[in-house]
């Protein structure tokens, strides 16, 4: 059974749905997480989560605008694909981050790599995580129509991910 689909079949069994306060950017988004991974989180470390998503997500977004900035230079038809490419090339490199902080980490940043490398590498990682977030980006929106639903079937994927690397 796939990643994707072993993560909708436990999203679906119901206690995974996320809490008002878990809606929240992504301080809330830590705190589901740490529900889904069957710990808790005091206020510190979800807000720590939520800094640490910021840093990624802003690292990632640079290097995607840089990569669809060279792929735009060779054809400007090619600046999306430069766009995810450089995007997921970073952002796979926190794709456990979050994990590693709720599970205690002391660096969360070199815990996701440890992690990362040991799915496979960043191409690999990519390969899964590419199709995870086009699953929470569209496709689960146009199946569902709940955007949060097809967030959480996502991240609920790569809790199983973790969980599956660190057997």
């Amino acid at each position: 059974m796939s990643l994707l689909a072993r993560a909708r079949a436990r999203y679906g069994e119901g206690d995974l749905v996320p809490r008002p306060e878990e809606r929240r950017g992504f301080d809330g988004g830590a705190r589901w997480m740490a529900r889904a991974l069957g710990r808790s989180i005091d206020d510190a470390t979800a807000t720590r989560g939520a800094r640490l998503a910021w840093t990624k997500y802003l690292c990632a977004g640079a290097a995607g605008l840089a990569g669809g900035a060279v792929a735009a230079c060779v054809h400007p038809v090619l600046a999306p694909v430069g766009f995810v490419l450089g995007f997921y090339a970073v952002e796979v490199q926190g794709v456990f981050l979050l994990p590693a902080l709720v599970c205690g980490a002391p660096s969360p940043w070199a815990q996701s790599r440890t992690m990362m490398v040991r799915a496979g590498g960043t191409a690999s990682a990519m390969g899964t995580v590419i199709p995870l977030a086009a699953w929470m980006l569209v496709g689960g929106v146009v199946a569902h129509g709940s955007p949060v639903r097809a967030w959480c079937e996502g991240a609920t994927a790569v809790v199983l991910w973790y969980g599956d690397l660190q057997s």
